[in-house]
């Protein structure tokens, strides 16, 4: 018998924060707005707030590839109101220069995007698919958000349902492609942990980090 279960979904898209000439940098997610590769993830909780977000970014801002969404510190400042923004995965400002040993600069970055989202609206966010960076940032993560004051949230990255799925997902890249799975994808993760895990899993990895869990229900209810 399958259980039945609430799933409360958030929208979000990724971005990129561009420098001043408009060039890709770093990646970070926002929520109801996500941005990941270049700012945090962010969650708008209006909705039509965010639309006209990402036109103003659509319109101004030219990043590569050109799919990809872009805004930049000027445009977060305009329109910070009614986001909660998380400080990335990996490939965010924060955890890139973490892992560069740039631990000051991170920090002051916290800092900023914690004062510009607010104290309630910025979160340090921990993620563990199993890859060395990752795990070699958590330590420096936590201490940040002890300094900085910023709460942590655990995420993790779901591009699929099933751990078994991955297999799949890296077909999948090699067909978007166009190579064979034997050549390999530019699209193939790295391990296979990146499916939607349990609140079990999440707490096996993340139980002892203060907040992280519970925070990422309380950034659900803060969205509409």
């Amino acid at each position: 018998m399958i259980g039945m279960f609430l799933v409360l979904s958030v929208s979000g898209c990724d971005k990129l924060e561009a420098d001043e000439e408009g060039g890709q940098r770093y990646a970070w997610p926002l929520a109801t707005a996500s941005t990941e590769d270049t700012i945090t993830h962010v969650f708008a909780t209006s909705f039509a707030d965010e639309v006209e977000r990402l036109s103003d970014g659509a319109m101004k801002i030219t990043v590569y590839p050109q799919s990809t969404l872009g805004v930049d510190r000027e445009l977060l400042e305009k329109y910070h109101e009614g986001l909660i923004a998380l400080s990335a995965c990996l490939a965010g400002e924060i955890p890139r220069r973490l892992a560069n040993g740039d631990y000051e600069q991170a920090k002051e970055t916290a800092v900023y995007f914690r004062d510009l989202f607010g104290p309630d609206n910025y979160y340090i966010e921990l993620q563990n698919h199993g890859i060395d960076d990752q795990k070699r940032i958590l330590p420096l993560l936590e201490k940040l958000s002890i300094e900085t004051g910023v709460p942590m949230v655990a995420t993790n990255d779901s591009h699929y349902v099933e751990k078994a799925d991955a297999k799949m997902q890296n077909i999948l890249g090699c067909i978007a492609t166009n190579r064979t799975v034997a050549e390999g994808s530019d699209m193939e993760f790295a391990t296979e942990e990146f499916y939607l895990k349990s609140e079990e899993e999440m707490r096996a990895l993340f139980g002892g980090y203060e907040g992280a869990i519970e925070n990422s229900g309380k950034i659900a209810e803060q969205c509409d």
